[in-house]
């Protein structure tokens, strides 16, 4: 949705309103979370006007669940074109309550919000998800002149000016077959493997013994010292809600006959042309959801 679009701005207005609603009633301590008392804490050491506050408010909130909702959408529409997947995930989850002695998700949780580390295939799969779906192009200025070796055999190289910009083709290098087998396709257990998780390769080409220490690429929260900075509470939030729909919830597509809706067959859906951050889906996906058990 553009940003300038008048349904955008009204959008942010509502927003805005309720924001400036719910700083009231924390200041008055009529609204619960410890989280956001200390946040308070932190905006009136520094004076912010209740209206900043509000505006500082709904950036953290499009951080969270712009791009984290996207990539959730994109794992569960992989998920839901593979029921083996889906069974798989859902004994991983169990095998993990059943370790620490839970019949219940969000009990465990409760107690130990580490526990989603267990998962390893679960953490797979979002991995897996972002290096198909980020489009995410981060740019640098450079500081100096720079000379980068592209070629060193054929003597190729390129001259970067200071005060010039570089930006990064991370969907080329995560889906390019040199660094990633079968690139272009989902492989949902692809980073549980030694090679990918580790970040070393297979021994060189002409077959000796000396393992590469190069670190595959991935470059789904960017890199350097601008990485995302909320990269682990992202990963966390994705992982939590696919676990949880596993663990609750039995999802398969709505049948059409059934719901009057005019459906493609197309799982996961295919992907526009034009997308900021994460891809996005040219359709909606309607499920239809049953609780589990």
């Amino acid at each position: 949705m553009p940003y300038y679009w008048p349904p955008s701005a009204r959008a942010r207005k509502r927003l805005l309103v309720r924001f400036s609603t719910y700083i009231t009633q924390v200041e008055e301590g009529s609204a619960l979370g410890d989280i956001m008392s200390g946040i308070m804490v932190i905006f009136r050491e520094n004076k912010l006007a209740p209206e900043d506050v509000a505006w500082i408010l709904l950036t953290f909130f499009w951080a969270l669940f712009s791009n984290s909702t996207n990539v959730t959408f994109w794992a569960l529409s992989e998920i839901l074109a593979d029921e083996k997947l889906s069974a798989r995930l859902r004994t991983e989850v169990d095998g993990v309550l059943h370790e620490h002695g839970y019949n219940d998700l969000p009990a465990l949780l409760r107690t130990n919000a580490h526990a989603l580390d267990g998962l390893s295939l679960l953490g797979s799969v979002v991995q897996e998800t972002i290096r198909l779906r980020s489009i995410t192009t981060p740019s640098r200025e450079a500081l100096c002149d720079t000379e980068l070796v592209v070629d060193a055999a054929a003597g190729r190289r390129v001259i970067i000016r200071k005060g010039e910009y570089v930006m990064a083709n991370l969907m080329g290098t995560h889906w390019e077959e040199r660094w990633y087998e079968q690139s272009h396709k989902f492989v949902p257990d692809r980073f549980v493997s030694e090679k990918y998780a580790s970040g070393l390769e297979e021994t060189d080409s002409d077959k000796s013994t000396r393992p590469k220490q190069a670190r595959i690429p991935f470059f789904g929260w960017g890199g350097g010292r601008e990485i995302c900075k909320g990269r682990h509470l992202s990963i966390y939030e994705i992982k939590l809600l696919v676990a949880l729909c596993v663990h609750h919830l039995r999802i398969t597509p709505a049948d059409p006959n059934k719901h009057s809706l005019e459906l493609t067959n197309s799982l996961p859906p295919r992907a526009k042309k034009q997308a900021v951050g994460v891809l996005q889906p040219e359709h909606d996906v309607m499920v239809q959801l049953n609780l589990a058990g």
